[in-house]
């Protein structure tokens, strides 16, 4: 394999048996091995702990190191390329030391407690720290991430050589392990913060959005309904006028005129209803007398259209917004009686709720049907069973319902088939 000399490392002549680290004058690190260590730095920049104030939680735990292993000096401390910076001390007021004279470089160099029991021993890696007392012994456990990249370390000091039992050694790599769940911990809060502030970004982005769209809402309903209207009655008064001397086609095209206004108005109102669906979400709930509301409705259509109605079973009293329900009901009813012109038509409302579900409510009617091709289609804008220059209505209606049902998490469908009339149901979740 070709070696390049890549890093110059200090260290003393011959051997200490740690990992296998060689310290000779100077020694070759592969390529292999500065890529990992361009990936350890990285990993430690992503947890933003470098250079940060005192945490209560890291001094609490160099204290209780210190009282466990009875020694004068506790270090928490994090390694980049050159620098050793000190999180949190106890013992002694030292902030940071050059990573090359450090005895925990040696430590991330492997996953298991690193112990030197006499910094004075000729075959010692180095001294020891530069501290207000001459230290004789170190033991340090690596700080090691979830993705296995060791980044810094939890290491005591002692003023006499010694050696750590193994349950000792045991005992403060377990007291090193309690850092990274608490630095994933705060990672965590991090992006959870970023990701608060992208929402409300975005929350406040939309709010303007919907500020642009009651804007338009305002613009449809008051400067172009205007000039419909004149279009309107200046088609009826042309009309009028030429009532006796126009031929049957231009009282064909005034009349289809009359229609096509009529048809544009109907689409403002419809679109200016979508457009607050959402703010109709937000009222005050309060008590709702379905079987009452349905009947109300009822009675109202009833006034210009033919047909009769049934409330069957039980119909519920719901806490909920009354606006939003009112409008499903009133667009469903409206849908059966504008879409089924034969004398006989009825109309049936009920409520069946399997246990422990939502109310799911039916609007059933005895007309045409409706071809199972369009029973996905019919809840899209705009979109209708016949072609919209057969009829006035909107193809909005329904759109409404779906959106309203589904702004409470909720479904409406239909069952139909052709000539045997149709069910719409829909469930509420007050």
């Amino acid at each position: 394999m070709n070696r390049t000399r890549l890093l110059l490392l200090p260290g003393r002549k011959g051997r200490f048996p740690h990992e296998g680290v060689s310290l000779t004058r100077t020694h070759v690190i592969e390529e292999s091995q500065i890529a990992a260590e361009a990936r350890r730095v990285e990993c430690l920049a992503a947890y933003q702990i470098m250079d940060t104030p005192p945490e209560p939680a890291f001094d609490s735990l160099v204290q209780l190191t210190a009282q466990v292993f009875k020694v004068p000096v506790v270090l928490l401390s994090f390694l980049d390329t050159h620098r050793q910076w000190i999180k949190a001390a106890y013992g002694t007021q030292l902030t940071h030391l050059a990573r090359a004279h450090s005895f925990c470089h040696h430590t991330i160099q492997g996953n298991e407690v690193f112990e030197v029991q006499d910094t004075s021993h000729p075959q010692a890696p180095g001294p020891a720290p530069a501290c207000d007392q001459p230290y004789r012994f170190y033991a340090g456990a690596p700080l090691i991430t979830s993705s296995g990249h060791r980044i810094g370390t939890l290491w005591l000091l002692d003023l006499v050589p010694r050696s750590l039992t193994p349950q000792e050694r045991t005992m403060l790599q377990t007291l090193a392990d309690q850092v990274m769940p608490r630095l994933e911990l705060q990672v965590r809060e991090q992006e959870l913060e970023q990701k608060t502030r992208r929402t409300q970004a975005f929350s406040q982005k939309l709010d303007r959005y919907r500020a642009e769209l009651d804007q338009i809402a305002y613009a449809v309903s008051h400067e172009l309904k205007s000039p419909l209207r004149a279009i309107h009655n200046l088609a009826e008064w042309v009309a009028e006028e030429l009532e006796d001397s126009a031929s049957h086609e231009i009282k064909g095209k005034l009349g289809l005129m009359r229609h096509r206004v009529h048809r544009l108005e109907n689409l403002f109102n419809g679109l200016l209803e979508l457009s607050a669906v959402s703010k109709s979400q937000q009222a005050e709930a309060e008590q709702v007398d379905t079987r009452q509301l349905v009947q109300r409705i009822g009675a109202h259509l009833q006034k210009s259209h033919a047909f009769t109605l049934t409330v069957s079973g039980a119909m519920p009293t719901l806490f909920t917004q009354k606006k939003p329900l009112e409008a499903v009901f009133l667009h469903l009813l409206k849908n059966a009686v504008h879409h089924n012109t034969k004398p006989g038509l009825h109309l049936e409302v009920g409520c069946e709720t399997p246990a422990g579900a939502p109310p799911q409510f039916y609007v059933r009617d005895n007309g045409k049907g409706i071809p199972a091709e369009y029973h996905q289609r019919i809840f899209d804008l705009f979109k209708t069973v016949h072609p919209a220059t057969r009829q006035a209505h909107t193809g909005i209606g329904l759109t409404l319902v779906r959106k309203m049902v589904e702004e409470r998490d909720a479904r409406v469908w239909v069952a139909s088939a052709e000539n045997q009339g149709a069910t719409f149901y829909f469930t509420w979740n007050a």
